[in-house]
């Protein structure tokens, strides 16, 4: 190559020859030979009839005889042979790719120098390179001229089949030759008999080769074994080759991880060939492992090897550590090579691929296999850049062959892994965590994040960056190289956005590619990832790119809690499952540092709920998550329930604030999806109130829509003691099911106002385990009998007898069932609240930092609890009284007209709704609707109504007002201050009335997907079916005051 860079081509051998009788240029060498040997070399053509060839070689003007490729047939060379006599030297003969010549014509040739001392002594190189026709008699002769050329350096004999019979004989020449610098012997049969082994130590015990090619010889274990300690010993070869040399065995890994692993002990190499190979993600492990210390290696190559992602992310980790002296790579065609189950060893995908990102997991390694030897030391080494003991990060262990030591580093810095034996254990680094970032804020999940990342991900070295990006420009063009480097850098390493704007530079065609695998991999600083985003060439590049990392855009870091389906063969969700994992761990460390009760689904005190891959439950892959690395590929499910709360003393936004954001969301014209994706983007920014959420739910058509936006701001809700307000509003017990599955039992419990709530209970799952458990702590510190209807069907199907009571010992956590289903209903009247025990729950259990008091709970009672004729009643109240207290006083004492005692028996309800001119329940079943009625007013089953019991309806009326007054504002709000032009939108036939069914299709057209049913009743009061305009009116009275914007 020339210094402009392009390929300069030597000229043809068969330029013409100067004319025989031309004189020798001045200064010129004299040969005194020359005229004699040329005239030899005539006679000999013309005796064989043959075209003289004007080689150099042959006209006298050159010591050295290149003829490659000549197509030279045995009397050729038999003519130039015979002029041998004639010369005072050659120093180097090339008959590389002359496949016609056989020992009719090669054995006579190598004769000659083998018989004639000055030649052989004067001799430099021999390049007999596929001469495939030569036979024994050849070889025989060669073996002969290289023990006698003793200033030879040069032997190559590639592709020349050497049979058993010289292989050891040949081999033990060239280990002995003195002067032998460089030596092929690809493609001579080498591998895999009786005597390889002898060969390779014969080989390698060379005092003065620095060049060895055994390519496309086989060599099983064994022999690599032998082959890479006899390197190290020998520790002058400096450029090794062995492309396609691996043996291959069905269902072992490639036997060339055996050599390279002991190259780890060798300083002489400088490059290195290992082309197809069959060397995938493990052995690339092994070569990482192996050579990351390595003082002269700068070239590896690797082309035609499925390393896939995982292999690539092992070399280019290598290329990138400041310890390496790697720089020039040859990765073509190693795209390939996805791990199965059936290239794993016991079919588990999960448990045996290294994560240089999330070590932590369970590993069960057979230390026979050189992949699990570096893949052990590997952790053992991140163990030391935690600065953690290993007694601390290996748990769990167990050794086939005990006692089982943790092993110390050689003089080389490796450590002295065992050789043999199977190895059991879980690698766990959260007690390095929670050491190397405690001056985390518990709830800085991005700085934690960030953290992390650029402590366990690989940060290129300001010295090693120019080559990781020469290798980037190296393959442009190669479509499918381009893919699998980008996606090994995104797995693995911190990028910076100059280095993402080189690559974009240097490869154009990739530069969309570039960007979508690699913007994961910058830090959350708030500028990286905008200025990532100006690199795209195109604006609509940027359009088509970002729909393919959605997962990754919507991921809030800052508020995790949500629904995730990722696929993760897209290396952005990967990113987002891996992110998911570790702020699983982080969270905790931090409920461990907090002294928190382990509220998870299977008590693994994980925050991941529900988790699937690839359709399996991960609880039947793992005990816990911390032993599950994220495999790339199949799909991950989850949800994601953070344990974050707000901190005591947070403020909400203003309620005109939070309206003029709700009215923004309605007028919006983006899809609802759109709409909760902008919300979630901006959740983590402020806090909100009970009263808020109930806001919120009712602007989203879809109850899916209302239950994420719900989920969404759970953990910003800074009073979740007024909770009930907004969980009335999911009236259908299948929705209140997906948030209690999604959030968690014990998360979505409601610890302040458990009154009327209906569970069933799966004791086989631990959250739900210790709900049971809560609501028994409950009854007995309120009132026994509080729970209802109390049901526990065993795991075999039978049912408890619970007459007597439930077991008062499933009040302690521990000795609650571990399977069946437990149902039932929990109440408690006024009186009966231990509103401390309760709030104690919520520490304890819902990890809140609030400090409430009775007063600061909005007590409620949501409408689809008590039963119809209760509501019937409150409708009645409402249109005639000002409030409750003013009905329980018109009832009270109605029997015998006397004045009240403060309580209504039986007999006194029934006279008071005759008295009061109440006749919804007029019928046949009237005195079983009323008997209905005073039995759910009376909870505590005492058979009188107390005022404080009474108020029950006071919570219901409350709901009933706050119901119609939403109505109101949205209609406000969609219409404007004037309810006549909301009328005429409603009324759209101009009818001046609508009918049941027609109301709900109209409030259903306008956008508003609250119960419509609640203001219809109170809107009807005729009774009549319809509601008429002046009927309408009387939402004037229900509108609010404009609230401060302060």
């Amino acid at each position: 190559s020339g210094a402009s860079g392009k390929v300069l081509t030597p000229p043809r051998q068969r330029s013409p020859a100067r004319p025989l009788s031309a004189k020798t240029e001045p200064g010129s060498p004299k040969r005194p030979s020359s005229a004699a040997s040329r005239r030899k070399y005539m006679q000999e053509c013309d005796q064989r009839s043959i075209v003289p060839d004007p080689l150099a070689f042959n006209t006298g003007h050159s010591e050295k005889l290149l003829a490659v490729c000549r197509g030279l047939q045995d009397d050729e060379l038999l003519s130039i042979a015979a002029t041998l006599c004639e010369k005072t030297q050659v120093e180097e003969i090339n008959l590389r790719d002359n496949t016609r010549l056989s020992d009719k014509g090669l054995a006579p040739f190598l004769r000659e120098f083998a018989t004639i001392g000055h030649l052989c002594e004067g001799l430099r190189g021999i390049n007999l390179t596929n001469c495939k026709s030569a036979g024994p008699r050849s070889l025989d002769v060669l073996l002969e001229l290289t023990c006698s050329a003793t200033h030879l350096r040069s032997l190559d004999v590639s592709g020349m089949h050497i049979s058993t019979k010289f292989q050891l004989g040949f081999c033990k020449a060239i280990g002995e030759h003195p002067t032998l610098e460089s030596v092929g012997l690809a493609r001579t049969g080498l591998g895999c008999t009786c005597i390889t082994l002898s060969c390779l130590t014969n080989l390698l015990s060379s005092t003065s080769n620095k060049r060895l090619d055994l390519s496309w010889n086989v060599f099983n274990q064994k022999e690599f074994q032998n082959f890479g300690e006899m390197i190290v010993l020998n520790n002058r070869l400096e450029h090794l080759l062995i492309d396609n040399c691996a043996g291959y065995v069905v269902g072992q890994d490639t036997p060339v991880s055996e050599l390279i692993e002991r190259l780890a002990h060798d300083s002489s190499l400088r490059s290195l060939s290992v082309c197809t190979n069959r060397i995938d993600f493990r052995a690339a492990l092994v070569i990482e492992d192996s050579l990351e210390g390595h003082g002269k290696l700068s070239r590896l190559y690797l082309k035609n090897n499925p390393l896939g992602v995982l292999g690539l992310r092992s070399i280019l980790r290598l290329i990138c550590r400041p310890t390496s002296r790697l720089s020039r790579l040859d990765i073509e065609g190693c795209y390939n090579g996805t791990p199965t189950e059936e290239s794993l060893p016991d079919g588990d995908v999960s448990t045996q691929v290294f994560s240089f990102t999330n070590p932590s997991g369970k590993y069960k390694l057979d230390l026979s296999i050189p992949y699990h030897r570096s893949l052990c030391r590997m952790l053992y080494e991140r163990t030391d850049d935690f600065n953690l003991s290993p007694d601390k990060a290996f748990v769990s262990l167990s050794y086939s062959k005990p006692p089982y030591s943790h092993p110390a580093k050689d003089s080389n810095d490796q450590y002295q892994v065992l050789r043999e034996g199977i190895l059991s254990f879980t690698f766990n680094l959260e007690s390095a965590i929670d050491i190397k970032w405690s001056k985390i804020a518990d709830d800085d999940y991005v700085g934690f994040l960030n953290e992390h990342l650029s402590m366990m991900r690989t940060s290129p070295h300001m010295a090693k960056i120019t080559p990781l990006l020469a290798n980037w420009k190296a393959i442009d063009g190669m479509e499918m190289e381009q893919k699998t480097f980008l996606s090994a850098l995104a797995a693995d390493f911190n990028m910076k956005v100059p280095y993402l704007d080189y690559m974009v530079k240097a490869s154009k065609g990739a530069s969309s590619e570039a960007l979508f695998r690699l913007l994961p991999s910058i830090p959350r600083d708030g500028n990286s990832p905008f200025l990532a985003m100006t690199l795209f060439p195109r604006l609509q590049d940027f359009f088509l790119t970002s729909l393919r990392m959605q997962d990754f855009l919507n991921f809030n870091p800052s508020n995790p809690t949500g629904h995730y389906k990722l696929a993760l063969e897209n290396s952005t969700a990967f990113a987002v499952a891996q992110q998911l994992l570790l702020l699983d761990r982080w969270e905790s460390v931090v409920n461990l540092r907090n002294e928190r009760a382990d509220t998870s689904q299977r008590g693994n005190k994980s925050q991941i709920r529900n988790g699937f891959h690839q359709g399996r439950s991960l609880h039947l892959l793992v005990h816990t998550l911390t032993e599950w690395a994220v495999p790339e590929v199949g799909e991950f499910e989850c949800d994601y329930s953070t344990c974050y709360r707000p901190k005591k003393g947070c403020k909400p936004l203003s309620d005109a604030l939070w309206e003029n954001m709700m009215m923004g969301i309605y007028s919006s014209p983006c899809r609802q999806e759109d709409r909760l994706k902008v919300l979630r983007s901006i959740s983590h920014h402020f806090f909100v109130s009970a009263m808020h959420i109930r806001q919120m739910i009712g602007y989203f058509r879809n109850p899916l829509d209302r239950e994420e936006a719900c989920i969404m701001f759970w953990p910003r809700v800074v009073d979740q003691y007024n909770g009930k307000i907004f969980r009335v509003r999911f009236e259908k017990q299948e929705d209140v099911i997906r948030l209690q599955e999604r959030l968690g039992h014990a998360t979505f419990f409601p610890f302040i106002q458990p009154e009327n709530a209906r569970f069933s209970l799966n004791f086989a799952i631990n959250d739900q385990r210790l709900c049971g458990c809560m609501f028994v702590q409950l009854m007995l510190k309120e009132k026994i009998g509080n729970i209802k209807d109390p049901v526990y069907i065993r795991p075999d199907g039978t049912v408890m007898d619970l007459v007597v009571g439930i077991p008062r010992s499933w009040a302690e956590p521990k000795t609650v069932p571990t399977g069946g289903t437990f149902s039932g209903r929990y109440i408690c009247a006024p009186e009966d609240r231990n509103f401390d025990f309760r709030r104690k729950l919520a520490v304890t259990y819902g990890y809140s930092s609030q400090d409430p008091t009775s007063n600061d709970v909005m007590w409620w009672t949501g409408l689809t609890e008590p039963p119809e004729d209760v509501l019937d009643l409150l409708e009645f109240f409402i249109s005639r009284y000002n409030d409750v207290d003013e009905a329980f006083a018109k009832i009270d004492g109605s029997a015998d007209a006397s004045t009240g005692n403060g309580e209504i028996t039986l007999r006194e309800f029934e006279a008071g709704i005759k008295t009061i001119g109440c006749n919804k329940f007029k019928g046949p079943d009237e005195q079983a609707r009323l008997n209905n009625i005073f039995r759910y007013l009376d909870p505590g089953g005492e058979g009188s109504i107390s005022l404080s019991e009474w108020r029950v309806l006071g919570q219901l009326w409350n709901e009933f007002d706050l119901t119609i007054r939403e109505f109101v504002q949205f209609l406000i709000i969609a219409f404007g201050e004037d309810l006549q032009d909301a009328w005429e939108s409603l009324d759209d036939d101009g009818s001046g009335a609508l009918s049941e069914s027609e109301w709900f299709e109209a409030v259903n057209n306008i956008g508003y997907f609250g119960p419509a049913r609640v203001v219809f009743a109170l809107l009807d009061s005729s009774d009549d079916g319809d509601i008429s305009y002046n009927e309408f009116q009387v939402l004037e009275n229900y509108k609010g005051k404009q609230k401060s914007t302060t």
